[in-house]
């Protein structure tokens, strides 16, 4: 029988947060953002929204996702909270184009890409495209089909790891193949205070980015562990590229069959 441990903080002040608290809305920065949701997800807040087909840009006539993959362009004034819907916990099949598509997440939780295909999601951040393995909640991504085709999301399945940084426990952490180990760190203005790295060889990461209601504000790296082994995740703080003195963390992974 696998044991999963599931502690949220509020990384503020160190208290712990209800698990409610961990996706009833999602964030976004100022600015340009790729977007998309579950049926019903409301981007009124966008003061642009635009859908891509055919090779062109088109001016979107309701802000109300319809749930079927659709992905945005959405304009954002300010930071931005928006109310995820609750959504299916299973697959979805997106009909694809040749060309570029743009897809979003129609879950409520992140949304993972078949393995050996990977999209480009727009960073607000670093003002640039990033390839990338899943999808956020409320988000969206580029795909390229060659040809006409469908191509299946998947919902992060219930089940795993998530922890809130710092502190990092001094005896390592355990998940097993196939779970997921979510880290939650401090977030501004959907910029995190810790930049987190992971082996690629051990964890594969299907999405990051900022969840959770104003009041208990995080931002999360989500990894799937792909295969046995001892291994470490680093984080750097954020600062460290202006020249901070905080000290950077380590958190150790063992992941079981």
């Amino acid at each position: 029988m696998r044991f999963v441990v599931v502690l949220i903080a509020f990384l503020a002040v160190g208290t712990v947060a209800p698990a409610s608290a961990q996706v009833p809305v999602t964030s976004y920065q100022p600015g340009w953002s790729l977007v998309g949701g579950p049926a019903g997800m409301d981007f009124s807040a966008a003061s642009a929204l635009v859908a891509y087909a055919g090779g062109n840009y088109q001016p979107v006539t309701s802000p109300t996702a319809t749930g079927s993959c659709a992905g945005y362009w959405a304009y954002f004034p300010g930071p931005t909270n928006v109310a995820v819907p609750s959504a299916t916990d299973k697959p979805v099949s997106c009909a694809l184009q040749v060309g570029w598509n743009l897809v979003g997440n129609p879950f409520d939780v992140p949304a993972l890409l078949p393995p050996g295909v990977a999209g480009q999601r727009w960073d607000p951040g670093s003002q640039a495209y990033v390839a990338d393995t899943g999808i956020r909640v409320g988000g969206g991504l580029w795909v390229y089909a060659p040809g006409a085709t469908t191509l299946q999301l998947t919902p992060v399945a219930a089940g795993g790891l998530t922890i809130a940084v710092p502190p990092a426990q001094s005896q390592p952490y355990q998940i097993h193949i196939g779970e997921y180990l979510t880290i939650l760190v401090a977030n501004s203005n959907g910029t995190p205070a810790y930049d987190a790295k992971a082996d690629a060889t051990y964890l594969q990461l299907i999405g990051s980015g900022p969840t959770g209601p104003a009041a208990v504000q995080a931002y999360h790296y989500t990894w799937k562990a792909v295969t046995t082994g001892s291994t470490l995740i680093t984080l750097d703080p954020a600062c460290l590229k202006h020249g901070c003195a905080i000290a950077s963390l380590a958190v150790r992974v063992d992941i079981l069959p």
